[in-house]
């Protein structure tokens, strides 16, 4: 995600002020969050093919559904990253590393 993951409160209140037309920037300063992160919020529930309106009458659970635990991603991420720690190490021991 752009930013950080925003609870399923203020992802609800980011539904109901897109409702209300506000832009993305003033959702942003309104929750305390980067552009970005709402940018990808906004993004996720477009694509959901729901309208902020149905988006709206979603439970909590249904609505943090739209968005998969990325920790799978990260954890990913880091054992391929994690491969090299050994390699790194050792070229780092040599002589004018």
């Amino acid at each position: 995600m752009a930013g950080k993951r925003i609870d399923i409160m203020d992802q609800k209140q980011l539904v109901q002020l897109k409702r209300r037309g506000w832009s993305n920037r003033k959702v942003a300063r309104q929750l305390g969050v980067s552009r970005n992160t709402v940018n990808t919020y906004v993004r996720a529930f477009t694509d959901s093919g729901k309208s902020f309106e149905e988006l709206a009458g979603l439970s909590d659970a249904r609505l943090s559904q739209l968005f998969p635990d990325t920790d799978a991603k990260a954890n990913d991420r880091y054992e391929q990253l994690a491969s090299c720690f050994r390699t790194i190490e050792q070229e780092l021991a040599k002589t004018g590393a």
